[in-house]
């Protein structure tokens, strides 16, 4: 009995050994300083968990590089704690800069990664490939995400330019990866014992990998079907989600509608100007504006939204008084703004228990 105690209680630790701890933070839409804000935010957070593993569950087009680069500066920070990507459908442009920033990348099933070229527009408003200028540090950047996390250099470069065209050579066990210009030198000895190279990449065209092929090229770490499926493969027993708060969620629907609040904003403005006086374009011209400002504040200032609503909505309601008597809508506004803050500002919780319980119900979604 005691033999049999002993090796329960072994075997419960083994278990136990080997169960472990994970953080995920979804990493979705444009790559933007918005995003970056996220991920600063998210990574304190995960942290404070103490877990085995933070997971990033990555599926963007891209974005802009300066935030991809700040992204990526960020997971590069995380010490002591194994750094996972997990590509969700797509990791384009600095979608793969980013997710070559961890330890491990993994992909789900059907999905691609790759083709970081910077992109700029034209003159003629097509996109253009930029000058070397650009495309030197950021390769740069690849190679050294590459040496760190132990990915394929020349294939991580070939993600940023185009005018490369990588040959793999085999002979026997032995894979040999290399320029294609290089292959050209070889002694005709040579290329009989590595026999007809096989084209990872053709000049002109940007590695862009499917699941499989990272897989193949030494990048993703496994393909996985799910979440849960990673995992199981990890052991990871427990596990939680940093979500996006609400602030966040407003800085980044305004930025992605940042580009039309802006023409908005400045068109309304000159037909203001053009008209006598201060009426309607002009306050369309500076709401639209400063909804821009606010949009890229927005994350960070969560905790005054309250405070900001409120004014607002004072605001609005001195402009029906005293700018737009009589119409009604500026003061309609005003008021829900301020009923909207009260909500956000109040402790339900404090209201006696014969309170209609839809006040809770009301508050928690204003909440959430």
């Amino acid at each position: 009995m005691r033999f049999l105690t002993i090796l329960l209680f072994v075997l419960f630790c083994h278990i136990q050994a080997f169960s472990a701890s994970g953080v995920w933070i979804s990493l979705s839409g444009d790559v933007e300083p918005v995003m970056n804000d996220f991920v600063r935010r998210a990574i304190a957070q995960a942290k404070q968990e103490n877990p085995d593993y933070i997971l990033f569950e990555i599926n963007t087009f891209g974005g802009r590089l300066d935030a991809a680069f700040d992204i990526v500066d960020t997971i590069l920070g995380i010490k002591d704690i194994k750094t996972i990507a997990v590509v969700k459908n797509k990791a384009i442009s600095a979608g793969s800069l980013i997710a070559l920033a961890s330890n491990e990348l993994y992909m789900m099933e059907g999905t691609t990664i790759g083709d970081c070229a910077p992109i700029v527009q034209g003159a003629g408003g097509t996109p253009e490939i930029v000058g070397e200028k650009v495309q030197s540090p950021l390769r740069a950047k690849f190679r050294n995400l590459a040496q760190r996390n132990g990915y394929p250099e020349l294939l991580s470069a070939a993600m940023v330019t185009p005018e490369l065209e990588i040959y793999q050579l085999k002979n026997k066990d032995s894979v040999l990866t290399i320029e294609s210009k290089n292959y050209e030198h070889f002694s005709e000895n040579e290329k009989k014992v590595w026999g007809t190279p096989k084209v990872l990449v053709r000049a002109g065209e940007l590695l862009t990998m499917t699941e499989k092929e990272a897989l193949e090229f030494g990048f993703s770490k496994g393909t996985v079907a799910s979440r849960k499926a990673l995992e199981e493969k990890l052991s990871i027993e427990k596990v939680s989600e940093v979500q996006e708060h609400s602030g966040e969620k407003v800085a980044r629907f305004i930025s992605a509608i940042s580009g039309l609040l802006l023409i908005l904003g400045f068109g309304a403005l000159y037909m203001e100007f053009k008209t006598p006086g201060f009426g309607v374009f002009g306050i369309i011209g500076i709401v639209a504006i400063a909804l821009v400002f606010f949009g890229s504040q927005a994350g960070r200032i969560e905790n005054f939204v309250p405070l900001i609503l409120l004014i607002v909505g004072v605001v609005l309601f001195v402009l029906e008084i005293f700018v737009f008597p009589g119409t009604m809508i500026f003061g309609a506004l005003g008021i829900v703004s301020m009923v909207i803050a009260l909500a956000l500002a109040f402790d339900f919780t404090t209201l006696p228990a014969f309170f209609p319980s839809f006040c809770f119900f009301f508050s928690s979604i204003f909440l959430s």
